[in-house]
């Protein structure tokens, strides 16, 4: 008997695909606010108005590019595979500057010192988080798409 991803709730359906969906496009656009602010640096008093506009325009514009990919038109396709890219390098440029410390989180540095990792080292911390974030930068750029796909 095949699963169902629908689970009935008070007569109510609930599509964990389509709720996974939003919720990782909601991280995904989190992760470039973080990358704008970043980029931007506005002042303390200037607000963070313009950032928080220029990430929500930023978004629309890569999942409108993302959505090239599931048409039925293959010419654009270029398109899709761009913004899978620029999302994922922008994801991971906003996931870049707190990766460093989910290494040093108790159980994955403990993790990682049993392997012969020395978390401690910038440079293998440096590496690290450049490893981590790249992942889930490139997760969050196609895990909205096909979460949301796959929820029917």
């Amino acid at each position: 008997m095949a699963s169902q991803s629908t689970a009935s709730t008070s007569g109510i359906g609930i599509n964990a695909g389509k709720i996974g969906a939003v919720i990782t496009s909601i991280i995904s656009w989190l992760t470039t606010y973080w990358c704008v602010l970043w980029i931007m640096q506005p002042a303390a008093d200037a607000g963070k108005a313009l950032p928080f506009a220029v990430s929500v325009v930023a978004e629309i514009v890569l999942v409108l590019m993302k959505r090239c990919l599931f048409n039925a038109d293959r010419g654009d396709d270029t398109i899709g595979w761009a913004g899978f890219i620029i999302d994922a390098v922008i994801n991971a440029g906003g996931i870049l500057p707190r990766a460093g410390r989910l290494l040093t989180f108790p159980p994955i540095a403990a993790i990682l010192t049993a392997t012969g990792l020395d978390i401690a080292d910038p440079g293998t911390n440096s590496i690290g988080a450049f490893i981590v974030a790249i992942i889930a930068g490139s997760l969050l750029s196609v895990l909205p798409h096909r979460l949301w796909k796959s929820g029917g």
